[in-house]
């Protein structure tokens, strides 16, 4: 097996470090895990001694093809927000337990979307009212193995309208998946923006 050198390590990098295996703790204890636990812990060991990890996305590929995805669940929640009620969610949105299928996944645009029209997020909530739209379970499932990602999808801000959250100033959101700089992340839309518009598709079923 080989090694790698030991970096050095900045007080920004462990700043950083801290921080994601903080955000991580809290999907793990909140039952949001798409992987095997001791699998995580092995290969988390193995990147600090320096030593190879070639086998991991390999045996990650293998686990989210047949994972089942439960949009049951309630998704990863930030601190000080809350997911709104069931009453007040999308009706048509997709629930249940789901084998994940990348064919199953496609983009969905409004027609106060596309071309260079911009519309309001409430008014697009009304929109989506029938569509088969994915929560944020799907969301979490892409952060968790995002080689399964589309590429296609750099240039946009996919939303996953299935889950609609309330912050704790009051405001409602929406989180959504974007690229940024050189990995995939999370942000979120207030629904009193009007800044939905052709980059801001919805994730929905293709069925």
């Amino acid at each position: 097996m080989s090694t790698i050198n030991a970096p050095v390590v900045t007080d920004g990098e462990i700043a950083t470090f801290s921080k994601r295996l903080n955000e991580l703790f809290t999907r793990f204890v909140t039952k949001q895990v798409y992987a095997n636990p001791q699998q995580v812990l092995d290969g988390l060991q193995r990147l600090i001694e320096g030593k190879s990890v070639e086998v991991i996305p390999t045996i990650a590929g293998a686990v989210a093809a047949d994972h089942i995805i439960d949009f049951d669940s309630t998704p990863f929640t930030p601190s000080g927000w809350s997911v709104l009620p069931d009453t007040e969610q999308l009706t048509n949105r997709v629930r249940g337990q789901l084998k994940f299928d990348s064919t199953k996944v496609v983009l969905h645009l409004d027609d106060g979307q596309k071309g260079r029209k911009y519309t309001e997020g409430n008014n697009l909530r009304k929109k989506l009212a029938d569509v088969p739209v994915y929560g944020a379970q799907l969301l979490d499932f892409y952060l968790a193995y995002p080689h399964l990602i589309p590429e296609e999808w750099k240039d946009k801000e996919v939303f996953f309208w299935g889950t609609i959250y309330r912050r704790s100033a009051g405001g409602l959101h929406v989180r959504y998946l974007c690229w940024v700089v050189d990995r995939w992340s999370w942000d979120c839309h207030w629904l009193d923006d009007f800044g939905w518009d052709s980059h801001s598709p919805a994730a929905v079923s293709a069925s």
